[in-house]
């Protein structure tokens, strides 16, 4: 074979092999991202709602070229995680830390509806002459007085139901009422009772841990 030849296959064949190669390598175009998918990114890193635009960004990333769909669902799945960090935050402080601001602000919380609720409980015997047999009996008739919170405040997280405070009547003249809290126990350490000024409780029929029923006169 003459060598001029040989020359001009290889040629041809390096040419052929060096199309092949630049067609493989993504070019810039396939790199970049239309500017709306930047805008749909940077919702997705806004607290919550921020979840719903990069569910989107994901789903168009997995619709698109090999190349820019990668760095979209990486993209998006970031702002996801973002969007979500606050609402983690705020969730362990208010429902699972059990000390701290939002533990301490639960608490007063409360101690406010119990108290308010203990002056509600009384209510209800002015007017039928006994304590109610349960908070449901005594919700009905709030209801048309005006409503007073029977929920414990930290039981309202998500995905758990109401937790309705513990209510027991004791006799005809006596009551007990507490918050159980977390650990839904009554009569234990993280319990938390009505909280009324020494005259005005001696008025009621509220009973604390450890005391006993007074007699009836």
């Amino acid at each position: 074979m003459p060598a001029w030849l040989c020359i001009g296959l290889d040629f041809s064949l390096f040419s052929v092999k060096w199309r092949m190669s630049e067609s493989d390598v993504p070019s810039r175009v396939d790199h970049e991202l239309p500017r709306r998918a930047y805008v749909l990114i940077g919702l997705s890193f806004i607290p919550g709602i921020g979840v719903l635009f990069g569910i989107i960004a994901v789903i168009w990333g997995l619709l698109t070229s090999k190349f820019r769909g990668r760095r979209l669902v990486a993209l998006g799945l970031t702002g996801i995680c973002i969007a979500c960090i606050p609402h983690g935050i705020l969730y362990y402080l208010g429902f699972v830390k059990k000390d701290g601001f939002f533990a301490e602000a639960n608490r007063s919380f409360t101690q406010r509806n119990l108290n308010s609720l203990v002056l509600g409980i009384e209510y209800y015997k002015i007017q039928h002459g006994y304590y109610p047999e349960s908070l449901k009996d005594f919700r009905e008739f709030s209801a048309t007085t005006g409503s007073l919170d029977i929920y414990e405040h930290w039981s309202l997280g998500p995905r758990a139901k109401p937790t309705p405070f513990f209510y027991q009547r004791v006799g005809s003249d006596h009551y007990y009422l507490r918050a159980v809290g977390p650990d839904r126990a009554p009569f234990t350490a993280d319990d938390i009772a009505p909280s009324l000024p020494k005259a005005e409780a001696a008025m009621t029929g509220l009973l604390l841990e450890g005391t006993t029923p007074r007699p009836t006169p």
